[in-house]
């Protein structure tokens, strides 16, 4: 039970991260992706 709950949860918070990228990425465009690759 602990091991899927926190794999849900694992999923779930990844799938919140893409979806806050792509959001930023639709409305600034090339400046947040810039400010991603210099993060990364």
């Amino acid at each position: 039970m602990i091991i899927s709950i926190l794999h849900v949860t694992e999923i779930a918070g990844n799938i919140l991260f893409l979806i806050f990228l792509f959001l930023n990425i639709k409305n600034h465009g090339l400046k947040v992706t810039k400010k991603i690759v210099k993060v990364t």
